[in-house]
């Protein structure tokens, strides 16, 4: 697959070299989104989206992630809470 000159699309592993993941391998089901901490780290938080870990970065970047990141010295953090909402999944059974 080719990208346009000057083109920045953002796509799921798709270094060279890298085994090309389809988003069904990469993001969570519900239950795991549920099933995660109170607080995690971005990687975790773009899997829950569909999102490769360098499309999680420049979507930061560009001010453009899907829920609120706290930037915790050179770590990024997303609340669960926010994942969750975001996502319109429901917390009660």
């Amino acid at each position: 697959m080719t990208r346009a000159a000057g083109s920045r699309a953002l796509r799921v592993a798709d270094a060279p070299g890298r085994h090309r993941r389809s988003v069904a391998e990469i993001a969570f089901t519900e239950a795991q989104v549920l099933a995660l901490p109170a607080a995690f780290d971005l990687k975790t938080a773009g899997r829950a989206f569909g999102l490769g870990e360098s499309a999680c970065y420049e979507l930061v970047k560009r001010k453009q992630f899907p829920v609120p990141v706290l930037t915790l010295g050179r770590r990024y953090r997303c609340l669960k809470a926010d994942v969750v909402k975001a996502l319109g999944l429901s917390t009660t059974p």
